[in-house]
């Protein structure tokens, strides 16, 4: 059951495949990797590839590239816990300046990325993208991973994760603030972090 107000994405499958909007796409891509050795061997014929790009997408023919693996020791970045302990630091002093007990649920969903269930996030998505086309696409980068089994998982770290993990815990914050009723409550990816006066919230 979805919380939130009827919000559809009305942007069009051709303006997206355009080949204007893939060179400007390619261009805000590039900034910072211009030495990389894809990013330099992609830009030695960069209208062949765009041109076939637009192609592949327009008849839908396009593939994602593999994925490769690796470990890392801690996926979230330091700045991240930062703020959720300044967040917990803003809690403790509001609860001394006003003599009162703040309760802090912190909360992390175990092996998140690697978790999300496909089929579910791409039934969420098309909720709100109408264009069949779109729909296409999107469910074309999603299914192109796998992590512990089949229709499992999401890439760490690609930008279309970034989005879609919100999109997906967006369920989830709905029912936090209006089924739970929640006051306090803040959350980045996974993350999440519930204050209240009383020490059981629900």
């Amino acid at each position: 059951m979805s919380y939130m107000g009827k919000v559809t994405f009305n942007g069009s499958y051709q303006y997206i495949i355009s080949v204007d909007n893939l060179l400007e796409a390619w261009q805000e891509f590039v900034r910072g990797k211009r030495k990389r050795r894809d990013v330099q061997e992609f830009e030695r014929d960069l209208m062949t590839n765009i041109l076939a790009l637009h192609d592949d997408l327009m008849n839908k023919t396009y593939q994602h590239s593999p994925y490769h693996a690796f470990n890392i020791s801690d996926p979230k970045p330091r700045n991240i816990h930062k703020a959720m302990n300044q967040f917990r630091a803003y809690a403790q002093k509001e609860s001394r300046n006003h003599t009162k007990t703040v309760w802090v649920l912190k909360c992390d969903i175990r092996k998140f990325f690697a978790s999300i269930d496909q089929n579910v996030l791409i039934e969420i998505i098309n909720g709100y993208v109408s264009d069949t086309d779109i729909q296409w696409l999107i469910a074309q980068i999603v299914s192109s991973f796998h992590s512990i089994q089949k229709g499992k998982g999401l890439p760490l770290g690609n930008l279309t994760s970034q989005l879609l993990v919100n999109v997906y815990m967006n369920e989830f914050d709905q029912f936090v603030k209006h089924k739970l009723k929640a006051k306090y409550y803040i959350r980045y990816a996974d993350d999440s972090v519930n204050l209240d006066s009383q020490k059981r919230l629900w």
